[in-house]
C-alpha cells in the first residue's frame, strides 16, 4: 500500500498542462496564463486628472490660503474623452474632469472643494503642492512593460490588466473536461421520495462542485447501478472526458464493480493507499483520460478529491505548484490517533495575535459530511503518532487557499 506521498508524486509525474488555447479576456477568468503579456503604450498613456477640479499652474497657488485665497480666470472645461482646447498660462485655471488630459502649461490640479467658483473666475482657498493630483502618463507601466506573466492565475485584476493593455484575448490553458460517475443502488436523486433503503446522491452534487472549484468543467455528471452494464454505459458517456472521477465502488465488496471495467478499458496503476479517510482510492489510465476511482463515503470523497484530484487539475490547468500550500498551527486541545496511516482530520483553523490555532470539527466519522460543513482546513496527523497534546504543533492545509 502507497504512502500518501508515493501517491501524489506517482499521480502529478503523468500530467502534464492541457494545450494553451486563445480565449476571450473575460473567458480566462480562473485559468492560468500560458503567455507573457506586455503593455504596447505607456498606462496611463498621458497625463491626466485624478480629481475633479481645476488644472492650475502650481507656482500660482503654493501659497493660497482661506485668508489669503488665490483668484484665477476660467478657461474652457476639459472632459474625460474630450479635446484639449486650451493652454493653460500663470493666473489661469482649467475645469477638468477625473481622467481628463491634463493641459498644455498646467502641472498641478486642485480639487473642487478647495475652490470657491466666481463667476467667470474661481478662488483657491487652499494651498497646493505642484503636482499634485496629475496621474503621469507611464507612472502604472512603461510601454512595453511585462504586466503579467506566463502562468500567472487569471484573477480579476489580471482580466483588467488585459484590457488596459488592449487585448481582447489572451492563450489560457483551457479547463479540463470531468466526467462524475456516482455508483451505488441506494442512491436517490435530491427530492426524489426516498425508498426505505435510499439515502441521497450527495457525492455527485460535492465532487462536481469541487470540481468547479478546482477550474474544472463538468462535462458529464452520471449515476450508475451496481451492475457492470450500468457502469459501463456510465464510462461510455465520459468518453470525451479528460478525467473521470466515480464515487463508490472502490472497495471489495460484492458489487464494487469500478476497479474491473477500468482494467477492461485501461489500466490501474496503483489502488489503495495508507491514508485515512479514503484508504480505498483507485488511479488509472481509460483511454485518454485520467481515472480517479474515490470512495463512496462522503467524506472520504470529498477528502481525496481533495488530496489527490484537485492537485491533478491544477496541473492540467498549468500551475506551477498545484499544490494548496501547508501551515503549521497548534492544537488547542488533544488529539488520538490509531498509528499506522496519515490521518487527514476535519478542522477549523483560527488566527490570532499569537498565530494559528486549530481543533478537530469533531467526530470524524467518514460518513459525517458535517464534518466537512463545519472544516475550513485538514490538520495532518502523522502515521506514527498515537496522540498529540493540547499545544503541539500540527501541519494543516487550509481550504480555502
Amino acid at each position: 500500500m502507497l504512502s500518501y506521498d508515493e501517491a501524489i508524486a506517482r499521480i502529478l509525474s503523468q500530467i502534464s498542462p492541457s494545450t494553451p488555447i486563445s480565449l476571450p479576456i473575460l473567458e480566462s477568468l480562473g485559468l492560468i496564463l500560458a503567455e507573457n503579456i506586455h503593455t504596447h503604450s505607456p498606462l496611463p498613456p498621458f497625463d491626466n486628472s485624478a480629481m475633479d477640479g481645476y488644472a492650475v499652474v502650481g507656482a500660482d497657488v503654493a501659497s493660497a490660503s482661506m485668508g489669503e485665497p488665490v483668484a484665477l480666470t476660467l478657461l474652457g472645461t476639459i472632459a474625460a474623452g474630450g479635446d484639449i482646447a486650451v493652454r493653460v498660462t500663470p493666473g489661469y485655471a482649467a475645469p477638468i474632469m477625473t481622467g481628463a488630459p491634463m493641459p498644455p502649461g498646467a502641472d498641478t490640479v486642485v480639487p473642487v472643494e478647495d475652490t470657491k467658483r466666481m463667476g467667470d473666475g474661481v478662488w483657491v482657498l487652499e494651498a497646493a503642492t505642484p503636482g499634485q493630483f496629475v496621474r503621469k502618463a507611464g507612472e502604472d507601466a512603461p510601454a512595453g512593460t511585462l504586466v503579467v506573466e506566463n502562468g500567472s492565475a487569471v484573477r480579476p485584476a489580471e482580466v483588467g490588466m488585459f484590457a488596459a493593455a488592449g487585448r481582447q484575448s489572451v492563450l489560457a490553458h483551457r479547463r479540463p473536461r470531468v466526467g462524475v460517475i456516482s455508483t451505488g443502488d441506494e442512491l436517490a436523486e435530491p427530492g426524489a421520495d426516498l425508498g426505505p433503503a435510499q439515502i441521497y446522491n450527495s457525492n455527485s452534487y460535492a465532487i462536481a462542485a469541487q470540481v468547479m472549484e478546482a477550474g474544472g468543467d463538468v462535462a458529464v455528471r452520471v449515476h450508475a447501478r451496481d451492475t457492470l452494464e450500468d457502469l459501463r454505459a456510465a464510462f461510455d458517456a465520459c468518453v470525451d472526458c479528460d478525467v473521470i472521477l466515480t464515487t463508490g465502488g472502490v472497495s471489495v465488496g460484492e458489487f464494487d464493480f469500478v476497479k474491473a471495467v477500468i482494467e477492461e478499458r485501461g489500466s490501474v496503476d496503483f489502488w489503495r493507499v495508507a491514508i485515512r479517510p479514503g484508504k480505498p482510492f483507485v488511479f488509472g489510465q481509460c483511454g485518454g483520460a485520467l481515472l480517479f476511482g474515490l470512495p463512496g463515503n462522503p467524506v472520504s470523497a470529498m477528502v481525496t478529491f481533495e488530496l489527490f484530484v484537485r492537485p491533478a487539475l491544477r496541473r492540467l490547468l498549468g500551475a506551477a505548484n498545484p499544490m494548496r500550500p501547508m501551515e503549521t498551527a497548534l492544537l488547542t486541545e488533544e488529539v488520538s490517533h490509531d498509528p499506522g496511516r496519515r490521518d487527514f482530520q476535519r478542522a477549523v483553523v483560527t488566527e490570532g495575535a499569537a498565530g494559528l490555532r486549530v481543533r478537530p470539527t469533531g467526530r470524524q466519522g467518514s460518513g459525517m459530511l458535517r464534518s466537512m460543513v463545519l472544516a475550513n482546513a485538514l490538520m495532518i496527523v502523522p502515521e506514527d503518532v498515537p496522540s498529540l497534546a493540547a499545544g503541539e504543533p500540527i501541519s494543516v492545509i487550509r481550504l480555502s487557499s
